[in-house]
């Protein structure tokens, strides 16, 4: 498994050797990531508690670092990806405690950890999921839609005042330029590249396949990201955590709890105690139906 890996093991070991002294089982903190990854907007009640974003977990990542005698973190992540920028935010959190605690963290895929889902995996020191699991999309994508052909056709025409030159690009009812094309693909290919170096730090030294396939945005089995680096194993958390530290108690990182009612549930808003009103809803649906889409996957 390398020296790495075996410095990672001998901290685990020696953490959990030194609570079993003043007789305690090791702790085990959990955190679980589960959704899409996305900024929360505070002042949409609609949105509250929705997703994972660095405002709604940078709290628990905190306290799942501050027990005395922690033997490890576990992060269960089930995520499709997201926001680039949150992903980044929470990870490096999630190291920074790492490093200041001296606490080994170990990831736990399961049906899903691809695009940012993986970008938050690789704060682990070790990755795991079953040989199922849908894991990679290291990639970055920019949608949009542009109805300049169909507006044209019924004679709509957009009135833009702008201050600097490029504030207009790919307006919607406007036609798209090369040059607007060009400039988002640089933007894409940036975040991209922070993507692979991040990649590069966490598993660079585990990683078998050459990095035009790594790097490909292509979706793997778990069984497939293991053969490629990855992943370390197709082992869950259960098995992983005992191998590691022998009998261990857990503790499982809560979120802020919220109640929704059905229409709330059917539109994914999950604010607590009333009802969404009208101009909610039509927020939120046109929320999801946005013009542009910038996400790592």
């Amino acid at each position: 498994m390398g020296p790495y890996m075996s410095l990672i093991d001998r901290l685990g070991k020696l953490r959990a050797t030194a609570t079993e002294l003043v007789g305690k089982k090791p702790l085990v903190t959990f955190i679980e990531f589960r959704g899409i990854i996305r900024a929360d907007d505070s002042n949409k009640s609609t949105r509250e508690g929705s997703g994972i974003s660095f405002s709604r977990y940078s709290d628990i990542i905190g306290r799942a670092f501050q027990p005395k005698n922690l033997a490890a973190v576990a992060l269960i992540i089930n995520s499709p990806g997201g926001s680039p920028a949150q992903s980044q935010l929470i990870t490096n959190q999630i190291r920074r405690l790492a490093n200041e605690k001296k606490v080994p963290v170990y990831a736990f895929a399961e049906d899903v950890a691809a695009s940012g889902g993986y970008w938050l995996a690789l704060a682990a020191d070790e990755i795991y999921c079953p040989q199922t699991s849908m894991i990679g999309s290291i990639g970055v994508i920019f949608n949009t839609i542009n109805v300049h052909e169909l507006a044209s056709r019924y004679g709509v025409k957009g009135v833009i005042v702008k201050a600097g030159e490029n504030k207009a690009r790919l307006n919607l009812l406007e036609e798209v330029t090369d040059e607007d094309k060009q400039s988002v693909q640089k933007l894409v290919d940036a975040v991209h590249e922070l993507f692979k170096a991040w990649v590069l730090e966490r598993r660079g030294n585990k990683l078998t396949a050459e990095s035009e396939i790594v790097f490909s945005a292509d979706v793997w089995t778990g069984k497939t990201a293991l053969d490629m680096g990855l992943v370390d194993g197709n082992d869950g958390p259960t098995e992983v955590l005992k191998q590691k530290f022998g009998k261990f108690r857990n503790k499982r990182m809560k979120l802020p709890s919220t109640r929704s009612g059905p229409i709330r549930r059917l539109l994914g808003m999950t604010s607590p105690y009333r009802p969404p009103n009208a101009s909610e809803i039509v927020d939120e649906i046109l929320t999801r139906a946005s013009v542009t889409d910038f996400r790592i996957g």
